[in-house]
């Protein structure tokens, strides 16, 4: 089975919220071979690099600057769902 997961993340510069990012991380990272995470930002700090540090799967990443939003699930999983039309997926979370 093949799962795209949509996600986004906020700074990773606040202990209690970088922990617990950090916590969802090394749990996907287990299941690698079978998620591609799919990564939408909207200028938070740090997000990036501490993805490609903790999570050895395939990873689409995209940065959006917000206009007069602060972050919109809507952008998030439109980015999954245009990477999953290009390649074959069991599941888009």
């Amino acid at each position: 089975m093949k799962i795209i997961l949509s996600t986004t993340f906020r700074s990773f510069d606040r202990s209690l919220e970088s922990s617990n990012q950090m916590d969802f991380l090394k749990s996907i990272n287990k299941y690698s071979k079978n998620i591609d995470l799919c990564v939408t930002q909207f200028n938070e700090k740090n997000v990036k690099k501490k993805i490609y540090e903790n999570f050895s799967g395939k990873i689409f990443y995209q940065n959006i600057k917000p206009k007069n939003y602060k972050w919109s699930h809507s952008e998030v999983f439109k980015f999954a769902l245009n990477r999953a039309k290009k390649k074959r997926y069991d599941y888009i979370g």
